[in-house]
């Protein structure tokens, strides 16, 4: 859901505030490379080819989003909600969630009764 909520976002701003159609195109197929990481989620191998090009496509969402802002100005506080929505989000989502999920694995413990005889 959460994806998706962050594609209406992105869908938002490219109709009304005029984001162009490559920022916003970048922004679609990470959050696609991000829905693939679903499959095995919360087994994650960092050496996956998918979880590569997670970081991969990280990397050039963000490098889109700084080269677009820095060539048409918008307010900080726009600029920070849009990073913050729109790039960070999701992978700070599966980041925590990964370490949400490491407190409630099965554990192998046993129970043995001590006698106190």
């Amino acid at each position: 859901a959460l994806l998706w909520t962050v594609g209406l976002v992105h869908a938002g701003l490219a109709l009304f505030e005029g984001i162009p159609l490559s920022v916003v195109g970048m922004s679609f197929f990470a959050n696609g490379v991000y829905a693939l990481l679903l499959k095995d989620f919360p087994f994650v191998a960092f050496s996956s080819l998918r979880f590569l090009a997670g970081l991969v496509m990280l990397i050039l969402n963000h490098y889109a989003a700084f080269q677009y802002f820095l060539t048409v100005w918008y307010p900080f506080p726009e600029v920070l909600a849009y990073f913050t929505i729109c790039l960070w989000l999701v992978p700070f989502v599966f980041f925590i969630s990964l370490s949400a999920s490491e407190n409630v694995l099965p554990t192998t413990a046993s129970t043995t009764h001590v006698s106190l005889d």
